[in-house]
């Protein structure tokens, strides 16, 4: 019998445990085989429970307003082996009205979610991408978007639904945030310009005080987890105007309500950034020692189902023996993103280049820091390309809610 003449359901259940990116490219067999892969719900559920439960992680880097795919080699690392990385396969972005398949679209931005990417361009629009099923949905602004805003993508428990929230940054302090209904193809103020005691730690460099010392902060990425959205973010402390506590901003969609977590680790470490394990299901952050720079745990968040409360334990830390070092790593934190490899016990960070170092790749481990002269794409202009960003993405054949 031909796989095509078999029962759907069974025909379902077998394309279920097929990568994505293979079925994407089984879509342009046939026109039955691109109705089932793409329309078929059943299957794209199947297929993300699947994908969750194996290694189907693809590791992604933005580089110069480009997605590309980091291959690492890690093989050996704990042997004398050298470990390497490629930086090949761009996703390509295409323009809404474009047929021409050399108009590319510059990303400057990316929150990524249950196999969608929220996007905002060069030219300050905004897409929602599904690049294995070269899906787009081109989100129109209420007023004009503006590069300093921030986004979110997540997920409404309630209604089933997927949302996202817009940050509109004016006087520091003071935000007005909107939230969008992918099915009303709307927009909805939630909060106008409410004046809050914290601020959400954004832009290249970001300084603030810390049990009275002065400290730099990267660029931070909001993180989705399970529907809701988290940022590194710090509050001003009353009594010292000057002052400001770092904690975690957390956002849930359902409720439509921020809240605060506490952060891991003591009042000696210093948040970096955030990051999400290989399969998109848990929170992580990287810390670093204030007094012992060269030290850097990375923490894993647990949420009870029953009460909703957030909790940490230690994943792994790392360090370099070398002090010579000791001036890479000041600039480690300067916009740094990661994933991390528990198997291998080693932390992958990539960072914007800086004077001492051109390479944005990093492996950290017990003891050694080095970092990858990597083969392919990289940063064309050391001092003014953006800062790249590496994260954990697992293609999925969830479509993209098209509104009314």
């Amino acid at each position: 019998m031909m796989i095509r003449n078999l029962p759907e359901d069974l025909l379902v259940e077998i394309l279920s445990k097929v990568p994505a990116l293979s079925l994407a490219r089984l879509r342009s067999t046939s026109k039955k085989w691109n109705a089932l892969i793409k329309y078929e719900r059943l299957l794209a559920k199947k297929h993300s429970a699947n994908a969750l439960m194996h290694s189907s992680s693809l590791t992604l880097v933005l580089i110069d307003y480009r997605h590309y795919v980091a291959r690492f080699n890690l093989h050996g690392i704990h042997s004398n082996v050298a470990p390497s990385v490629k930086v090949t396969g761009q996703f390509i972005l295409k323009g809404p009205l474009s047929n021409n398949s050399s108009e590319e679209v510059g990303i400057r931005n990316v929150i990524h979610y249950d196999g969608l990417l929220l996007c905002s361009t060069n030219d300050n629009r905004l897409v929602v991408w599904n690049p294995c099923l070269g899906e787009t949905r081109w989100i129109q602004p209420r007023n004009s978007y503006k590069e300093s805003d921030l986004y979110a993508l997540g997920y409404d428990n309630q209604t089933q639904q997927r949302k996202m929230e817009r940050f509109l940054h004016g006087i520091i302090f003071q935000t007005d945030i909107e939230v969008y209904d992918f099915t009303s193809n709307s927009w909805r103020v939630v909060v106008v310009g409410k004046s809050r005691n914290w601020v959400i730690i954004y832009g290249e460099t970001y300084d603030i005080s810390v049990n009275g010392h002065i400290v730099i902060w990267g660029h931070t990425h909001g993180m989705s987890v399970n529907g809701d959205t988290y940022w590194l973010a710090s509050v001003q402390i009353l009594e010292h105007e000057d002052h400001y506590q770092p904690f975690l901003l957390s956002f849930d969609f359902s409720t439509e309500r921020f809240g605060s977590v506490s952060l891991p680790g003591d009042v000696y470490t210093i948040p970096l950034a955030l990051s999400v394990t290989r399969q998109g299901r848990q929170l992580c952050m990287l810390l670093h020692g204030f007094f012992k720079s060269n030290v850097y745990d990375i923490w894993i968040a647990s949420k009870s189902e029953s009460t909703g409360a957030m909790s940490w334990s230690k994943l792994l830390t790392v360090w370099d023996d070398d002090i010579h070092n000791h001036f890479r790593f000041r600039q480690f934190g300067n916009g740094v993103s990661f994933l991390t490899d528990y198997e291998k016990e080693v932390l992958l960070s990539c960072n914007k280049p800086n004077q001492y170092s051109k390479n944005i790749i990093n492996i950290m481990e017990k003891g050694k820091y080095t970092e990858l002269e990597h083969h392919g794409a990289k940063p064309t202009h050391v001092h003014d390309s953006p800062t790249p960003f590496l994260f954990s993405y697992v293609p999925s054949l969830v479509q993209i809610q098209q509104g009314i």
